[in-house]
């Protein structure tokens, strides 16, 4: 049991490694991608790309919902280790993603196109490059669908390093769309989501190939598993509320900041959305690391494991999600201006009240792993969705009385809270061994962590002018602050002892 546990350990210690290498690299080349084409779009053309691929992903929800499903039902036969389920698996899910990705763009080309054409405020004369652009993300989504499975074989077999290249191969390629923007002149909106779409299949074709040629189950036959579908289906039937509810928020903010302030607010939200994604990805991967050995541990019964997982997770996930958010927000101002000859209006404030937002939240990534794996989620969809959802009618309350556009986050934060109170209370109703006092502990624990400590921060920054000195002084001394905190009170005793015992070796 203990080799078992130690090779569990390894194994996800090495796969957050390589997710970290991948978004080291990602990060860098995501923001200096996201600053050139910005100024090769300008900041309306920038903002149409993000209000019309926001049509798209809002009708998307549905295979939200199955990826979700497909992830856990894949790790889960993989925890049991049943001959055969696993393959019955993976070929029912392919089917019904299929089944998905024809429904989406029938809706895609129907409602859609009319919500395209009447309800957004684009410029007239850049009504066709809309048109375009909207087709080409289309185009994307489908293929998405249909790719989950794939996707959600490889995170379910560890596959991590795989994982970490394709991705890094992916915003290289997404480099390189960067540089025909500047050299080919035909309408730079339409050609940067044709490349968009390229780059995206060619990616979904290496998976394939890669899961067809290393994966025995994802061997297609013309057949599936109907019990399968039904408790796919079953799952996704709530999940679908859930995941329509986020999704109607986060495209919802969309839609009302450009009904109410136009295009150039969209392009604010798009700035600040790349930013926000691309640090908070810092903290997704831990969850993407933690998922399938949380899910096999609960097929295995082994509830324990399981806790100390999620409880250890949370404590990580906020304390990382600090080094990321709390220097930015302090010098988010200064960083955009330093990054951006253009900044779009509110940008600055839209990505603050994000980071914001996502510090209080970032545990629910743990929360739900775990309330997924038990395959009881109706209470996880409707609770955690309607605390979404409700927001956009008091959003659009305060936007027709003249509200500030950044209240739209600032309602994210106590919605994002909520969730987590809630979802915690979830776990424990599906999981009667979980300890709630535990996990409440591991969270209350961090935040105060991270409050406590950044006092200080706050009052060194006022007492200094904006420079790129006070920049690296904030974000290492943060870190540093973190990183000691975490060794000393934080890392379980063993862990301590084996850093410390390792570190001795090596200087001797």
């Amino acid at each position: 049991m203990s080799s078992d546990i130690q090779s569990n350990n390894k194994r996800i210690a090495r796969n957050t490694m390589m997710l970290y290498i991948r978004m080291g690299i990602t990060m860098l080349v995501g923001l200096y991608t996201s600053r050139v084409v910005l100024q090769v779009l300008g900041v309306s053309d920038y903002g149409i790309y993000g209000v019309v691929g926001g049509i798209v992903a809002f009708m998307g929800f549905l295979n939200g919902s199955m990826s979700g499903a497909t992830s856990r039902f894949l790790t889960y036969e993989l925890g049991r280790g049943i001959e055969g389920k696993l393959k019955e698996t993976f070929v029912s899910a392919f089917w019904v993603h299929l089944i998905i990705a024809v429904i989406i763009f029938v809706l895609a080309e129907t409602v859609g196109l009319w919500f395209l054409y009447n309800k957004l405020v684009i410029p007239d004369v850049r009504m066709d490059a809309a048109f375009w652009v909207y087709q080409f993300s289309v185009a994307s989504a489908v293929l998405g669908i249909t790719q989950v499975p794939y996707n959600a074989s490889v995170i379910s077999h560890e596959d991590m390093d795989l994982y970490a290249y394709i991705e890094i191969a992916n915003v290289l390629l997404k480099l390189l769309i960067v540089y025909l923007l500047m050299v080919i002149t035909i309408d730079k909106l339409i050609l940067y989501a044709a490349l968009y779409f390229a780059v995206s299949f060619g990616i979904a074709m290496y998976y394939r190939w890669y899961c067809i040629h290393y994966y025995e189950e994802s061997h297609l036959t013309l057949t599936w598993d109907k019990e399968i579908v039904n408790k796919m289906l079953k799952f996704c039937g709530w999940d679908l509320y859930g995941n329509g509810c986020v999704v109607a928020k986060q495209q919802g903010i969309n839609f009302l900041v450009n009904m109410f302030f136009g295009v150039t607010l969209n392009a604010g939200i798009s700035i600040a959305s790349v930013v926000s994604g691309t640090l908070s990805g810092f903290t997704s991967n831990i969850t993407l690391a933690l998922r399938p050995q949380i899910i096999k541990n609960y097929a295995q019964k082994d509830c324990i494991a399981m806790q100390n997982l999620m409880s250890q997770g949370i404590k990580y996930i906020i304390l990382l999600q600090a080094c990321c958010t709390i220097p930015f927000v302090l010098e988010a101002d200064y960083v955009f201006h330093l990054w951006l000859d253009i900044v779009p209006p509110y940008a600055v404030l839209f990505c603050q009240w994000m980071f914001i937002a996502s510090l209080f939240s970032a545990s629910n990534g743990i929360l739900i792993v775990a309330i997924h794996a038990t395959g009881r989620i109706k209470y996880l969809s409707y609770i955690s969705g309607s605390i979404s959802v409700i927001q956009l009618p008091i959003l659009y309350l305060l936007y027709s009385n003249g509200q500030n556009p950044i209240w739209a986050y600032i309602l994210s934060v106590f919605g994002g809270t909520a969730m987590v109170v809630v979802n915690i209370f979830i776990a424990k109703y599906n999981i009667s061994s979980l300890s709630v006092r535990q996990l409440f502990s591991s969270m209350i624990t961090s935040l105060l962590i991270v409050g406590i400590l950044t006092i200080p921060f706050v009052f060194i920054q006022q007492q200094f002018n904006s420079s790129i000195w006070r920049v690296v002084g904030i974000t290492s001394g943060y870190i540093l602050s973190i990183g000691i905190i975490t060794f000393l009170f934080v890392l379980p005793h063993n862990v301590r002892a084996k850093i410390i015992e390792k570190w001795s070796f090596l200087r001797h």
